[in-house]
């Protein structure tokens, strides 16, 4: 078994929605650096706060995936979205 590697930060008590296949929704993440290690409860996310992690109890609030934009006017998108029926598709 690889020992883990203690989160730079770990988010608990909350909702994190993952959109994948499922859209399951888990108790808490962990990061280390830049990627997320972990998605699940907060008893297994224990494992991995260490000395320097920071954690934050979210208290039950939500938290979503972003998306990296290069520049969009969501409201001018969300126009041609529709007056384009499907030019723009921001969904996936």
């Amino acid at each position: 078994m690889n020992p883990v590697i203690p989160a730079t930060l770990v988010l608990h008590n909350g909702k994190i929605f993952t959109v994948d296949q499922e859209n399951s929704v888990h108790q808490a993440v962990a990061v280390h650096e830049d990627k997320i290690v972990y998605v699940g409860t907060d008893t297994e996310v224990q494992k991995y706060i260490g000395p320097e992690t920071e954690t934050i109890d979210l208290a039950g609030k939500l938290v979503l995936p972003g998306f990296i934009d290069s520049h969009v006017h969501l409201m001018g998108a969300g126009r041609l979205a529709v007056k384009a029926e499907k030019e723009v598709d921001v969904k996936y």
